[in-house]
């Protein structure tokens, strides 16, 4: 099983290291764009969703499970909307699939 961490807003794959060990699994814990120093990034939720599956694609991670902590986890319900049948699974962590309120 492969497995695609996100982390959240202003974050980095750091938030993973100690549920790393524990998963059974291939894990890619991403750096998003705009994020842990880099500059720039996507300015929608759609953007960022193709980026995240152009880099599961040129990584050649074959269906994968998608877990999203926060901001992450936007992420993760953008992609299983509009790219269903390239996952295999995906979680929320501390995150909603519902619109944030004004």
């Amino acid at each position: 099983m492969n497995v695609v961490l996100l982390h959240g807003l202003c974050g980095s794959p750091d938030y993973f290291d100690a549920l790393e060990p524990l998963l059974e699994a291939e894990v890619y814990a991403l750096t998003l764009p705009g994020h842990n120093g880099q500059v720039g990034g996507p300015e929608t939720m759609d953007a960022f969703a193709d980026w995240v599956i152009e880099e599961i694609r040129l990584r050649d991670i074959a269906r994968p499970v998608v877990l999203g902590h926060s901001f992450g986890g936007y992420i993760t319900t953008n992609l299983l909307r509009r790219y269903p049948d390239e996952l295999s699974g995906f979680g929320l962590i501390h995150s909603t699939a519902a619109s944030d309120t004004d």
